[in-house]
């Protein structure tokens, strides 16, 4: 298998010169045995950015509802996964072939996220001792979290457990997934969900009631997905063709509406990602495809690097005297500079760590699998 640099010199969809954006489209494309749905790439990195202002304003800010964004990530893991593992899952693929490009795929950035939450940890903990976690804390929870155990230091991991639970159901029971079975689990999901209530979790909310309602999201947005798979491939969905900048603004329209869209609100919200899906699916080939591929490289990295970062970044304010009054640059700052260390993330770590254990660890006939 070809490294990063050999398919991004060797392929002339990179162009010349300096074109970060043509790299990201010749290496997606390069690394998979399979076309990509660039629209949908796109869309999960616009969802990356409204997950990541919404963890910095919280209940206060414009994208109050961008919580949501985690569904989207489930419907698209469902679908995609799906249309890359679906046909070999039939035939008997084993499982643990499957779970395997799973953990590749999700471990290097748990490790690399893991590592960010201790050190903003740490950060904390130099500068006010009094309100932050002790040392033996930050020992014993930095060995729990990467094993998904414990998602203080990054609490985003949460929706990487509740994947990879969903993610080992659907590879055992993948051959008796058909779509009325399927369009059941969903429906039973939304009424779940629905019947949760408000899905932030705080000190005075129940954890564990909080990760069950997780885990139903997580089911109910992949296996959804998977559903819409089944739908497109059988014939059965319009084909309809999507703009990546209309579909971002219905999008963005979803997180910031002005209601809070859990509870019952939930599956109209739901109902309408799952339609941005179908319109996605149908885009035909843009000018923008290449932007399109390097936010839906780059969302990875800052879903699971945002939080400690954030939380890093603010421990480094204090200690330049920066108050509440300096929120918002610090926020801005901060949004300009993770998206950065995103990018690098992928660039020089998570793709190659990624090309490394495929390589190593998977055989040649799955190699090209998402």
């Amino acid at each position: 298998m070809k490294s990063v640099g050999q398919i991004a010199r060797e392929s002339d969809l990179a162009g010349s010169g300096f074109d970060i954006a043509g790299e990201a489209l010749a290496e997606q494309r390069a690394l998979s045995s399979k076309s990509h749905f660039e629209v949908l790439d796109g869309l999960r990195g616009v969802a990356a950015i409204a997950v990541m202002l919404f963890h910095s304003y919280r209940a206060e800010g414009l994208f109050h509802n961008a919580w949501s964004a985690v569904d989207l990530f489930f419907l698209l893991s469902g679908f995609v996964i799906a249309y890359s593992s679906d046909e070999q899952l039939q035939h008997g693929a084993p499982v643990s072939q499957f779970m395997l490009r799973r953990l590749i795929r999700l471990y290097p950035m748990i490790v690399l996220g893991t590592l960010a939450g201790v050190a903003g940890a740490i950060a904390n903990y130099k500068i006010s001792a009094s309100y932050s976690y002790s040392p033996w804390q930050i020992v014993i929870y930095g060995c729990l979290t990467p094993l998904l155990l414990f998602f203080e230091f990054n609490p985003p991991f949460w929706s990487i457990f509740s994947e990879l639970v969903v993610n080992t159901f659907y590879a055992l029971f993948a051959k008796r997934l058909a779509t009325p079975v399927l369009a059941l689990i969903v429906l039973v999901g939304l009424a779940v969900v629905a019947l949760g209530g408000p899905f932030a979790w705080d000190e005075n909310r129940n954890f564990f009631l909080f990760l069950w309602l997780g885990l139903a999201r997580a089911a109910t947005g992949f296996f959804g997905g998977v559903l819409l798979y089944k739908l497109w491939k059988g014939g059965r969905l319009p084909r309809l063709s999507g703009n990546f900048v209309v579909l971002s603004a219905v999008l963005m329209a979803v997180f910031t509406f002005p209601q809070e869209i859990s509870g019952w609100l939930f599956p109209p919200a739901f109902m309408v990602m799952a339609g941005i899906i179908v319109f996605g699916v149908g885009a035909r080939p843009n000018r923008l495809d290449k932007y399109c591929a390097l936010l839906g490289q780059i969302s990875y990295p800052l879903y699971a690097l945002h939080w400690p970062s954030f939380h890093f970044f603010g421990a480094l304010a204090g200690s330049l005297g920066l108050t509440a009054h300096h929120y918002d640059l610090v926020v801005m700052a901060h949004c300009l500079g993770i998206l950065v260390v995103a990018y690098f993330a992928m660039r020089f770590y998570e793709t190659p760590m990624r090309l490394y254990l495929t390589r190593k660890y998977v055989r040649r006939e799955d190699a090209g699998l998402r």
